[in-house]
């Protein structure tokens, strides 16, 4: 869990004049830019270039003396965890809502080495599907929903256990969030707010050549580095496997993607509804005044 801290004006004004700006971006989660942004919002001066070369050598130059402003307010930072190069420093909408799971007292991100004795039905039926052994209702249609399902898993063998520990924390958290999941005859479905976005893990493949029958050939090998993708068309998104950070560190950023998007798609829902109204109502009005001239004597 990411720990916040909370400075005054005049704590970050001793501490800029006592570290050199590399403490910052060590200890909280802020890079060089951000962190010069946030002092210039809050009007504190930073120490001149060689100031702290000089400091080292006895030249120390004279530090400003603190001066306050109007509407002083509280700086909140966040304590960098070992290994987490996120920038906290300016805070999206993303960042905010990122910031808020990974303070959610129920939610528990930690990933197991393996599989609780008792999985939830959802993973059981997922490495079903992925063996084979579980079939869809055959008399399913295209947009009939069912549960639990499958989340529909593309990986190899090899990257099953790991795929089904990173699905199984994910829909964990999913749940205690306040949402669940649907499942149709070919995808699985996170609902949010009443808003359904497909979801899907699965893993890259890369296209090596090889010596075929008649000459040269190609085919796809598995790599390793796992995807998940989320939503469709315009409004998709995948977080993948990186040489330094791994899917599984990105659970936080899933999760908090899949709830703004969701408010978002409850916002376009709404403007399409009114437009839909006031087309209905322009259309209407314009036909029955039509009516009622071609048909005189008759009130609409």
């Amino acid at each position: 869990m990411i720990q916040q801290v909370i400075l005054s004006r005049s704590e970050l004004y001793n501490l800029v004049w006592k570290h050199p700006l590399s403490y910052f971006t060590n200890r909280y989660m802020v890079s060089y830019p951000s962190f010069k942004n946030i002092c210039k919002e809050n009007d504190i001066p930073l120490p001149p270039g060689g100031y702290w070369s000089k400091k080292k050598f006895g030249k120390e130059g004279l530090q400003p003396e603190y001066f306050k402003i109007k509407n002083e307010k509280e700086i909140v930072l966040y304590l960098r965890p070992e290994g987490d190069n996120r920038d906290f420093g300016y805070l999206t909408k993303l960042d905010k809502r990122i910031l808020e799971i990974e303070a959610d007292p129920k939610v528990n991100l930690t990933i197991p080495e393996k599989l609780p004795p008792k999985v939830d039905p959802i993973i059981k039926a997922t490495k079903k599907w992925f063996k084979n052994e579980n079939k869809i209702p055959e008399n399913l249609d295209y947009y009939d929903r069912y549960s639990p399902g499958p989340i529909r898993c593309w990986v190899s063998e090899i990257q099953l256990k790991r795929s089904l520990i990173i699905l199984s924390v994910l829909l964990k958290n999913i749940k205690v969030r306040g949402h669940e999941f649907t499942f149709g005859k070919y995808h699985s479905f996170v609902k949010l707010y009443g808003i359904e976005i497909e979801i899907s893990i699965s893993e890259k493949n890369k296209r090596i050549k090889v010596q075929g029958k008649y000459g040269s050939d190609y085919k796809s090998e598995p790599t390793g580095m796992l995807s998940i993708q989320a939503g469709e068309s315009f409004y998709s998104k995948s977080w993948n496997d990186a040489k330094t950070v791994k899917l599984e560190s990105k659970l936080s950023s899933i999760i908090a993607w899949l709830e703004i998007e969701a408010e978002a798609e409850m916002q376009r829902e709404i403007k399409r509804k009114i437009r839909e109204e006031e087309r209905n109502g322009y259309f209407g009005s314009n036909c029955a005044s039509d009516f009622g001239r071609l048909v005189p004597g008759i009130s609409v």
